[in-house]
């Protein structure tokens, strides 16, 4: 199984204004192979993206392994044009510093 990036539904733009494209273009320039996993637009909705990452805001990538990789989508594309994105499984999720919304 590739590794799987939950991103939002709506990246149509492919900007890299774009957070969610941002890190798809670089997943694809760096030729990994992943599942795209289109996530809700409403904040109160990402209760997946919660259970994986701690934190509500997208993009997240999901390892085989079950952890999960989130950070800013620029830092995000860094890694891995770096190279360095399968040594971010070994490491917890970037919390938010924004408290996660109830419900």
């Amino acid at each position: 199984m590739p590794i799987r990036l939950h991103r939002c539904k709506h990246t149509w733009l492919k900007s890299n204004v774009d957070a969610c494209w941002r890190v798809q273009k670089a997943l694809n320039e760096a030729e990994i192979a992943y599942e795209v996993v289109k996530g809700p637009g409403s904040l109160r909705k990402r209760s997946e993206v919660l259970r994986l990452s701690g934190q509500r805001w997208f993009p997240v990538i999901e390892f085989e392994s079950g952890a999960a990789y989130r950070a800013e989508s620029k830092e995000m594309a860094e890694t891995i044009r770096a190279g360095k994105l399968f040594e971010e499984d070994a490491k917890p999720a970037a919390a938010s510093p924004i408290e996660p919304l109830a419900g």
